[in-house]
């Protein structure tokens, strides 16, 4: 029996830096993290200031094969600031999350259109992928996409919008 658990756990830190909590995400994610796989485990898991992308060819996925399992939740503190943010030029595969705008929850003044905010902001990303990303409850709009590379187009798949 504790074979089979140590093994499990071996393959899981050669697969993906693998984040139980959203501060070990964040740091994988940022200039200081390591690996190419940042993964953030179930939950719902609420934003209080944007998770931003600093590192380049990243994949950041939650649960496969089930979105739903990690949510990314808005808080009513991250206000008009994107849930997640791509640095300019960077590629990235994001996929298996839901990001939740949280839209009952922000206040009427904050809930006028932003000036472009949206909850996953990949406006000058270099290549983006998404893939299997559910967005719920937006407060103003789900995704800003604009591929910034003339080595490729961004792609957006199998996601749900609602």
């Amino acid at each position: 029996m504790f074979i089979p658990r140590l093994f499990s756990i071996l393959f899981l830190c050669a697969a993906a830096a693998t984040a139980s909590n959203l501060a070990a995400f964040r740091n994988c994610i940022s200039f200081s993290g390591s690996g190419t796989s940042c993964q953030l485990d179930p939950g719902i898991w609420d934003v209080d200031s944007t998770l931003d992308i600093q590192r380049n060819g990243l994949t950041l996925t939650g649960t496969q094969f089930n979105a739903a399992d990690v949510i990314l939740r808005r808080t009513s503190s991250l206000g008009a600031q994107p849930i997640m943010r791509l640095d300019t030029g960077l590629n990235t595969s994001i996929e298996y999350l839901t990001f939740d705008g949280n839209r009952q929850n922000i206040s009427l003044c904050s809930a006028t259109d932003q000036g472009g905010v949206a909850d996953l902001d990949l406006w000058d990303a270099g290549v983006a992928t998404v893939q299997y990303v559910n967005f719920i409850s937006a407060p103003w709009r789900t995704l800003n996409l604009r591929t910034n590379s003339s080595s490729g187009a961004s792609t957006i798949s199998y996601s749900n919008f609602g």
